[in-house]
């Protein structure tokens, strides 16, 4: 990239903080609207199974239904495609798994 092109240190530091501050602090939008944008982006970038994981359990802890992060994970295909969205379905069906073998085995040691 020419010399000529390239952002001054100053505002490239800048920018990095100014979207390190607002990633950590942002209260932009309902929390669940968050989380439905960030299980599109993981399944978009692929490879991303343990983060899924982590936000799939997020987002049902934030009042997502089943259908709702299937649906949005499905949606995905259209522009991430097939494969991707399908691990991402794969990892939302482990975690309802999980969910309901822990609901299962809590209900009968009480």
């Amino acid at each position: 990239m020419p010399s000529s092109t390239r952002w001054p240190t100053s505002a490239r530091l800048s920018a990095t903080t100014s979207l390190r501050s607002r990633s950590v602090t942002s209260t932009t939008g309902p929390v669940w609207t968050r989380q439905l944008v960030t299980l599109g982006v993981l399944t978009a970038l692929g490879g991303c199974e343990a983060q899924l994981k982590v936000h799939v359990n997020a987002a049902l802890n934030v009042g997502l239904t089943r259908e709702e992060i299937t649906e949005a994970l499905v949606h995905a295909a259209v522009y991430c495609g097939f494969p991707r969205a399908l691990n991402a379905t794969f990892v939302a069906r482990e975690v309802f798994q999980s969910r309901d073998h822990d609901r299962s085995g809590r209900s009968r040691h009480r």
